[in-house]
This record gives C-alpha cells, sequence and structure tokens, in this order.
C-alpha cells in the first residue's frame, strides 16, 4: 500500500506543479495578448474542423484500401500497416478438452502479469 501511495503522492505533486506553471503564466500574459490569441483560436478553429474531418474522411479510404488489398502500403510521409487477423481461442473449453487430451498442454503459453495505474473513479 504505501508503493501507491507515493505513486499517488508523485503523480499530485506533478499536477500541482503543472497548473502553477499554468498560473503563473497567465498571470503574465498582459489582456491584449490574451485577447489576440483568443481572436486567432476562433479564427483557426472552423479550419482546424475541417482539415480534421479531412484527415478522417482520408482515413477511412486508407484503412479501406488497405483491407481490400490485404497488404501494407507505404507513401513519402504515413505508412498504413496490414495486420493479419488475429487467432483466439476457446480458453475454457480447451482448459476442458486438456483434462481428457492432455497434449493440448504443449501449446499452452502463459504471459507474464502486467500492471495498468489508472485513477480511482
Amino acid at each position: 500500500m504505501e508503493t501507491i501511495e507515493r505513486y499517488t503522492c508523485a503523480a499530485m505533486k506533478l499536477d500541482d506543479l503543472r497548473r502553477e506553471k499554468a498560473r503563473l503564466k497567465d498571470e503574465v500574459i498582459p489582456a491584449e495578448v490574451k485577447q489576440a490569441l483568443s481572436e486567432i483560436d476562433e479564427e483557426f478553429e472552423p479550419l482546424e474542423r475541417e482539415a480534421q474531418k479531412e484527415l478522417e474522411d482520408a482515413q477511412v479510404e486508407v484503412v479501406k484500401a488497405v483491407l481490400e488489398r490485404g497488404q501494407s502500403i507505404k507513401g513519402s510521409t504515413h505508412m498504413a500497416v496490414y495486420r493479419k487477423p488475429s487467432v483466439t481461442w476457446d480458453t475454457e473449453l480447451l482448459e476442458k478438452l486438456s483434462q481428457k487430451y492432455p497434449e493440448i498442454d504443449l501449446a499452452r503459453k502463459v504471459g507474464n502479469p502486467s500492471v495498468a495505474i489508472r485513477l480511482n473513479k
């Protein structure tokens, strides 16, 4: 329990430092500059929204093309990588079958455990 609390303290400290840094930056920016930045944001917002839509549409086309071809495609800057479908097995059924056919256990591999750190809900 002590290690997770140490992690929490470190995460909170970093978050606090980032917030304080942002607050101090905000304090030193004159109102005129803030207004100018806001106007720039407003000007670019519809342009960015349109560009995002173009990107999403192009992505749909690329994915479709790669899936139809069944192979990766490479452009001058980006590459769309085709991955073969993954194969899954019914673990519960195989464990039951392995009781009757122990040879099935020869194909069994157990990976290492993993850890995910997340915020409590």
